[in-house]
C-alpha cells in the first residue's frame, strides 16, 4: 500500500513539472514568434528612413588576433559597402600568424581601409577590450560598429543599420547574426544556442525595461552613436569582462542610453567555430560567466527539462507506468513547441533539416555538459585559455 501511495505522489510531482515545462516551451515559442514579427518590422521602418545627407561617417572597428583564416573575407564584405562615407579599422591584436599582413592586402585595394598595429595587452584587461578600446580611440565616426573577423557582411548592411538606428532612436543597435554551421559538432550546439536565445530574450521588453540587467547584444554587430560610447567610458567599462557585448549592452542601459536588440540574419553571418575543440572551449569560457552561481545549475535545469526530458518522457513514460498526460500528450506539446520554434529559427539560417531537429536533445545534454565544465573551471579557479592568451578570470 506504501509503495502505491508513494507512486502515487511521485506521478503527481510529474505531473506537475510536466505542466510547468509546457509553459516554458509554450513561452519559448510565442517569445520566437513575436521576435520574428519584431525583426520584420524593424525591417519595414528602416526600409521607410531616409539616410540623413550629407552621410554621416561610420567607422568599422574589426579587433584581430590569430584570425588569418577570416579576415581577409570579412575586410572586404565591409570594404564593399554600398554606404558613402565609412572607413574601416582592422588592429592586429599581436597576432601571430600573418593576419596583419593578410588585412593590408586587403587595405592596399581600399583606401577607406586601415590597418593598425595593437599594443601590448595591459594588466587587468582581456585581449578583446583592450583591442576595441584602442580602435575606439582611433575611430573618428558619428557612428561605431564593433564586429569581429569571422563574421561577412551583405553590401548594404551598413546603411541597413544607420536607417534602422535612427528610425528606432537607438544608442547602442545591436544585431543577431545568421549562424553558418558546417561540421557536426557545429550542427549540434550552435543552432540551438540561437534557438535558446530566440526563445528566451524578448526582443521588445529589451528596449522597453530600463533595469540593466536585462540587457544583451552580440558582439558580431554592436552599433553604436558615438556619445553613447564616449558617454559609458568604451570598453574600459568591461576591460576585465570575457563577454563584453553583454556588459556593453547593460552599460548603454544603465547610463540611461537607449539599446535595441534585433535579427540580423539577412545582413550579417557569422561561422563561430569550425571544429569540437572551438566549440568546446569557446562556449565554455562564455557559460559560467554569462550564468554564475545558481544561475548556472537553473540554466543546466532548464537545457534538459525544455530540449531533452519531453523526448524521454515521450519514449519511456509509458514504460514506467505514467499517465496519458505524463507520458504522451503534454511531451508532445512540448516537443512541437521547440520544434516549431528552431524550425523557424533555422529556416531563416537557411539551415532547416529534419536532422537538425532530431538533434536537440542530445544538443541540450551537450550544452548541458558545457555548462558543468564551465562551473567547474570556475569553482576550480582554473584559467581561461582564449586565443593563445590565458586569463585568470576567477581570481579576482
Amino acid at each position: 500500500m506504501a509503495d502505491r501511495s508513494n507512486h502515487g505522489v511521485l506521478l503527481v510531482m510529474i505531473l506537475y513539472c510536466q505542466f510547468l515545462i509546457t509553459f516554458i516551451c509554450l513561452a519559448m515559442l510565442l517569445s520566437g514568434i513575436a521576435n520574428g514579427a519584431a525583426v520584420r518590422r524593424d525591417g519595414r521602418l528602416a526600409r521607410r528612413t531616409p539616410v540623413p545627407s550629407p552621410a554621416p561617417l561610420i567607422s568599422v572597428c574589426i579587433p584581430a588576433r590569430n584570425e588569418a583564416r577570416n579576415i581577409a573575407a570579412c575586410t572586404e564584405s565591409l570594404a564593399r559597402q554600398h554606404y558613402p562615407n565609412f572607413e574601416v579599422l582592422v588592429l592586429d591584436d599581436c597576432s601571430g600568424d600573418g593576419t596583419g599582413d593578410l588585412a593590408r592586402v586587403v587595405a592596399k585595394r581600399h583606401p577607406n581601409v586601415r590597418v593598425l598595429t595593437g599594443e601590448p595587452l595591459a594588466p587587468g584587461w582581456i585581449g578583446k577590450a583592450h583591442a576595441c578600446q584602442q580602435l575606439g580611440r582611433e575611430a573618428r565616426g558619428e557612428w561605431l560598429l564593433f564586429t569581429d573577423a569571422d563574421v561577412l557582411f551583405a553590401p548594404r548592411a551598413l546603411e541597413w543599420a544607420l536607417r534602422l538606428a535612427l528610425a528606432r532612436r537607438s544608442d547602442l543597435l545591436s544585431a543577431l547574426p545568421r549562424m553558418r554551421v558546417e561540421t557536426f559538432w557545429e550542427r549540434l550546439s550552435v543552432p540551438l544556442v540561437a534557438v535558446t536565445g530566440a526563445g528566451a530574450i524578448s526582443f521588445a521588453l529589451m528596449t522597453r525595461l530600463k533595469a540593466p540587467w536585462y540587457g544583451a547584444a552580440s558582439g558580431a554587430f554592436l552599433f553604436f552613436r558615438r556619445v553613447a560610447y564616449e558617454a559609458i567610458g568604451g570598453h574600459q567599462a568591461v576591460k576585465d569582462r570575457i563577454v563584453e557585448d553583454i556588459g556593453l549592452a547593460r552599460a548603454v542601459k544603465r547610463a540611461g542610453g537607449r539599446l535595441v536588440l534585433t535579427g540580423g540574419g539577412r545582413w550579417v553571418a557569422c561561422r563561430m567555430y569550425t571544429s569540437l575543440r572551438e566549440v568546446w572551449e569557446g562556449l565554455t569560457k562564455n557559460f559560467y560567466a554569462l550564468a554564475p552561481g545558481p544561475l548556472c545549475a537553473l540554466a543546466v535545469a532548464g537545457l534538459l527539462g525544455v530540449y531533452a526530458w519531453p523526448w524521454f518522457s515521450y519514449l519511456c513514460g509509458p514504460a514506467l507506468g505514467w499517465g496519458a498526460w505524463e507520458a504522451t500528450i503534454l511531451p508532445l506539446v512540448q516537443i512541437g513547441s521547440i520544434a516549431l520554434l528552431r524550425a523557424g529559427v533555422d529556416y531563416g539560417a537557411g539551415e532547416l533539416s529534419l536532422r537538425g531537429l532530431l538533434l536537440t536533445p542530445l544538443a541540450g545534454i551537450f550544452l548541458s555538459l558545457i555548462a558543468l565544465r564551465s562551473a567547474s573551471r570556475a569553482l576550480l579557479r582554473q584559467p581561461t585559455a582564449w586565443r593563445a592568451r590565458q586569463y585568470e578570470l576567477w581570481r579576482r
